[in-house]
């Protein structure tokens, strides 16, 4: 219970600096506090799903490296899913009680908003996931990728909290559709909700959703390959 109201406090205070922020500039990259809360709301809503229920998604690199891989190799089921629905983040269910709160915030609430948040939301934690399980899955062939997992992570939720608007310059655009994949976890999703559902927008969402949902499973499996295979033993003694 500490983790979790923790959690909640450190949400509020850095909800309480960006409203000072904004009301002191008005607006940023054409963005008001309303529509960034709507912004928090979708990156909020896809990372607690994907930390409550599929949290393991962060902890592969983990798993590997301390060789707890092995008992579930042992057992029959999926061994991927298990995986995933493993671990559980106690500290996600404070940010999801922050989020809920945050709908209580939203000048002319609507059921088709909130229906059209949840529909993105769940593209984008789909996304955030197996892009998760791709990064955690170096770990099959780096001595430690921890590290380097944890820098991804920050990497898409950090920028995903700013206005779209502040990053310019193809070099931006390039790196948020590709190496951190921040446009289809954040950035599109929000458009998405603050503005019209085209079918171009539609498609585009669910095939970044598709692909990283195959890239995830295909790369996972693929890689263990070498870990069943024994290269690894010397990690796992």
């Amino acid at each position: 219970m500490i983790q979790i109201f923790s959690m909640v406090l450190s949400d509020a205070v850095m909800l309480t600096v960006f409203y000072f922020f904004f009301s002191s500039f008005g607006t940023i990259a054409g963005m008001d506090f309303q529509w960034y809360i709507r912004l928090l709301l979708v990156i909020l809503w896809g990372y607690c799903v994907m930390s409550i229920f599929f949290y393991g998604s962060s902890k592969i690199g983990e798993m590997v490296m301390a060789g707890s891989l092995d008992t579930h190799l042992l057992l029959p089921k999926n061994i991927l899913l298990r995986i995933l629905t493993w671990w559980f983040s106690i500290t996600a269910v404070g940010d999801l009680i922050y989020a809920i709160g945050l709908l209580f915030l939203i000048k002319n609430l609507t059921l088709v908003f909130v229906l059209k948040r949840l529909l993105v939301s769940l593209c984008a934690w789909i996304t955030f996931t197996w892009f998760m399980v791709v990064f955690e899955s170096l770990a099959f062939w780096m001595w430690s990728s921890k590290e380097l997992s944890r820098a991804i992570f920050e990497a898409i939720v950090g920028p995903s909290h700013y206005p779209p608007g502040i990053f310019k310059g193809m070099i931006f655009k390039v790196m948020f559709m590709t190496v951190i994949p921040i446009f289809f976890i954040s950035y599109l999703p929000y458009d998405m909700i603050s503005s019209e559902f085209t079918l171009q927008k539609i498609c585009m969402l669910l095939w970044a959703t598709i692909f990283f949902w195959w890239l995830g499973i295909f790369v996972f499996y693929r890689w263990l390959r070498r870990y069943e295979s024994g290269n690894m033993m010397n990690v796992n003694i």
